[in-house]
């Protein structure tokens, strides 16, 4: 979704589109390939994953299960860009089909959340004395909500002219469709940052009076704090846009305001004096230009408000990478995977803003986060193929 945005803050070159299809594709491949051995594994070892126990041995699985539905709802994503880059016609059912699997991968998001939270709260085994079962519930619980506000943020995107990239083409599916698209994405991003907020109580509290820093092999989890910053920002600047265009859409031509609330009329007023109108009906949706504008502002609010919250806890997270590179307690494990993932979601949130406020600051904060999470994608790339040279990785619980 960034290298699709980019050329609307004027970076653009060739093969731009190209590299974010690379990006897509390899998403297709792994969930194709990937879904397909899980459930495999599910099906042969049940009690080794559907436990308790798994999120005290291993707290990043449990938090990686989100972004599982995080993968489809970005196949979604994938073919709400084919269509609206005119590959094919919307007309012929396509725009359904990306509606229809948003609402698969959202309801998915939804239930993985509440699935997380009623394990751990029937469960007291994960109240543990060591400082990574501390962690382990509150990273499961970012994950899960990270995945949430993901699922918002693509339905805001699907729900815009476009896609967001190309705001001068049509819409993939009616607004009659989009309009439940953005509620009940405006709704889960509501709900993403009232969890967001009561675990970071938690975190304070477990960093400044019990634990400290992190344990050396969860030193990348406070990077997991930015996620559902950088997701839910993204998320209310996509919706404040959507909901203009779509829900308090302007009015037609051929109506007039009475006290804020927009009143169809026809042409020839009572008793055909033609240069009258004639009220036909009243809607009942709020005038345009009462909702449109001060919810374009909140959300702008938000996402800056967000934004600032996500920069001090990237800030924090370096100083912690630091701390333990200066005590060579600084190692490679799978909790970097999730490096790149959460710095891209806050250079996303920055991307709109510089969209919306035209700010060249937000412009380089955006090119700075993008190169940080490309660098750190390269990272993990080399340190999974030397790990695998050496046979060192394999995929089971420790």
């Amino acid at each position: 979704l960034i290298f699709r945005l980019l050329p609307r803050i004027s970076i653009n070159f060739k093969g731009l589109r190209a590299i974010s299809d690379v990006f897509f594709m390899g998403n297709l491949i792994l969930f194709s390939i990937f879904t397909p051995l899980f459930l495999l594994r599910l099906a042969i070892y049940p009690r080794r994953h559907v436990a308790l126990p798994i999120i005290e041995r291993d707290s990043l699985q449990f938090a990686y299960f989100p972004l599982w539905p995080c993968s489809f709802l970005g196949l979604a994503l994938f073919g709400g860009f084919v269509i609206a880059e005119g590959r094919v016609h919307p007309a012929k059912g396509w725009g359904i089909a990306v509606y229809v699997c948003w609402w698969v991968g959202m309801m998915w998001a939804v239930v993985s959340v509440f699935a997380i939270l009623s394990v751990l709260l029937s469960g007291s085994s994960v109240k543990g004395k060591t400082a990574h079962g501390r962690f382990a519930p509150l990273l499961a619980v970012l994950g899960g909500v990270t995945g949430v506000a993901t699922g918002a943020l693509v339905g805001a995107a699907i729900s815009l002219p476009g896609l967001g990239v190309r705001p001068d083409q049509g819409r993939i599916f009616s607004d009659q469709l989009a309009e439940p698209v953005i509620y009940f994405s405006i709704c889960a991003v509501g709900a993403v940052l009232v969890l967001t907020m009561v675990v970071y109580s938690v975190l304070m509290h477990e960093l400044l009076l019990v634990t400290g820093w992190p344990p050396p092999e969860l030193t990348t989890a406070i990077f997991f704090f930015i996620g559902p910053l950088g997701q839910a920002g993204a998320a209310l600047l996509f919706l404040g846009d959507a909901a203009g265009r779509v829900v308090f859409a302007p009015p037609p031509d051929n109506s007039t305001e009475v006290g804020g609330v927009p009143v169809p009329t026809v042409p020839g007023g009572v008793g055909g004096d033609d240069e009258g109108t004639t009220p036909i009906g009243v809607q009942r949706k709020l005038s345009p230009a009462l909702a449109a504008l001060p919810l374009n502002m909140i959300s702008l609010i938000f996402a800056l408000l967000l934004g600032g919250m996500a920069v001090t806890w990237m800030v924090l997270a370096f100083i912690n990478l630091f701390h333990r590179l200066a005590r060579h307690e600084l190692y490679w494990n799978s909790s970097w995977l999730a490096l790149p993932f959460n710095v891209a979601a806050v250079a996303l949130t920055f991307l709109w803003l510089s969209l919306s406020l035209e700010s060249p600051f937000f412009r380089i904060a955006t090119c700075v986060l993008l190169i940080l999470a490309l660098l750190a994608l390269v990272g993990n790339l080399v340190c999974l193929t030397k790990l695998a040279i050496a046979r060192r990785y394999c995929f089971k619980n420790t």
